[in-house]
């Protein structure tokens, strides 16, 4: 290679090395990490009116079924959290540090596109304001749990959950018999109604243990009762509701970022 073509070649190889690190620079200056948690959760799944449900969506979208999995059928997933730590981004307690709550999340898609996303609709919890999502409500949740195990088995348990608002309540009491659980690890984009520039990014692991499936057949649950009076929600389970399947997380832990 000649002098000149050699001197081309650096220059040439100079500057897209440069392009590419101001690209990563760009692409890391896009997200703004915003926090860390660290929870156990408890994951209820339904089948309710699809005409109902879409009240609670932006007019542009449509109720969106899981199409496969443990809960498929399901459009309306009620997710029971016990945050043991909340951190910001300094790694400082937020939101108290420690608390529970549970979010109402609805798996939707638009009407002309097709493209998915997934709603916080609403969100119950000690919290004041609306929340992040725009759509939290002040709300007393309580959880008492009770685990067992002996040597190598898996632990099993209750869990009982309460959700107060409203002059309502969501009621959840399961016992269940532990399976070994399944650990997964990835990325997710989850979106309000209330607010269509509000995104957050979650990069999360966690393990979970699907006690009741009804599309896989499975069923190691025990006194089981689900009761949900809250006002709010009464066009929701107004008795042909259809429990989909319910799911124990003993570990769940994420980051999350604001893109």
């Amino acid at each position: 290679m000649t002098r000149k073509w050699s001197a081309l070649w650096r220059g040439w190889r100079a500057a897209m090395l440069a392009a590419t690190l101001l690209g990563l620079s760009v692409s890391a200056q896009a997200e703004t990490f915003d926090s860390t948690i660290a929870d156990t959760r408890t994951l209820v799944a339904f089948k309710v009116d699809a005409a109902a449900l879409e009240a609670w969506l932006p007019e542009t979208h449509r109720a969106n079924p899981y199409a496969k999995g443990a809960f498929e059928g399901a459009n309306l997933l009620m997710m029971f959290i016990d945050r043991m730590l909340h951190q910001n981004a300094e790694g400082a307690p937020k939101n108290g540090g420690a608390y529970r709550m549970m979010a109402l999340i609805v798996p939707g898609g638009h009407r002309e596109t097709g493209e998915t996303a997934t709603y916080i609709a609403r969100v119950y919890g000690p919290g004041e304001g609306k929340g992040p999502y725009k759509t939290a409500v002040r709300s007393e949740v309580s959880h008492s749990v009770a685990l067992e195990g002996t040597g190598r088995e898996p632990l099993s348990g209750q869990h009982s959950w309460r959700v107060a608002h409203g002059g309502g309540t969501i009621a959840i009491d399961v016992a269940f018999t532990a399976g070994v659980p399944r650990r997964t690890s990835g990325e997710s984009l989850l979106s309000t109604p209330a607010d269509a520039s509000v995104k957050r990014i979650y990069r999360y692991d966690q393990v979970t243990d699907v006690v009741l499936s009804q599309p896989k057949g499975i069923d190691r649950t025990s006194d089981l009762s689900v009761s949900v009076t809250i006002p709010e929600l009464k066009a929701l389970f107004d008795g042909t509701e259809e429990l989909i399947g319910i799911a124990d997380r003993p570990f769940y832990t994420r980051q999350t970022f604001k893109p």
